[in-house]
């Protein structure tokens, strides 16, 4: 193979023409042979690449995702409710789901907001504190921090001037 590369490309006076076309030839079938065994090779490891994903987990990875697309369809519901102005539905669906999957940080988030705005200002915060030492809230961070300010600036009592107005006004 060599000898025909050499006498075809760099050499082309070694050997005689017809020994020039012979090893051409050669030369042509080994290339579509190889080009033709590399096209089968990757048609067999996408294959097997294609089983190996249709392959079912195992059943542990299934179970949690199963219990994760769960606490997603009652976080959905839970906001669902909170948006249409369904208080109780909320905090029910909230308490449920915070009950069963204490690490969906986004579900405390919306029940501490739920709790803020219905006055419980206390509960929220008791509930941003316990979430903010949680691994999963990392993430969460900022809005954690930002639900404690406003529920702290809830628990503040109004000062004696603007209670006074508001007595008047009433």
């Amino acid at each position: 193979m060599n000898l025909a590369i050499v006498n075809l490309f760099i050499w082309p006076e070694l050997l005689e023409p017809r020994a020039k076309w012979v090893g051409g030839a050669a030369l042509l079938v080994l290339w579509l042979a190889a080009l033709w065994e590399t096209h089968g090779e990757l048609r067999r490891q996408a294959e097997r690449r294609r089983a190996e994903r249709e392959e079912r987990p195992d059943p542990e990875t299934e179970r949690l995702a199963d219990r994760q697309a769960d606490a997603d369809r009652q976080l959905v519901a839970a906001q669902r409710a909170y948006l249409a102005g369904d208080w109780a539905g909320a905090e029910r669906l909230l308490l449920e789901l915070t009950k069963t999957h204490n690490e969906d940080i986004e579900a405390h988030l919306l029940l501490a907001t739920l709790w803020r705005h219905l006055g419980r200002s206390r509960y929220a915060s008791r509930r941003l504190k316990r979430i903010a030492r949680l691994d999963a809230a990392r993430a969460w961070r900022y809005e954690i921090e930002r639900e404690l300010e406003l529920s702290a600036q809830a628990d503040v009592p109004m000062d004696s001037d603007e209670g006074h107005l508001s007595a008047e006004a009433a």
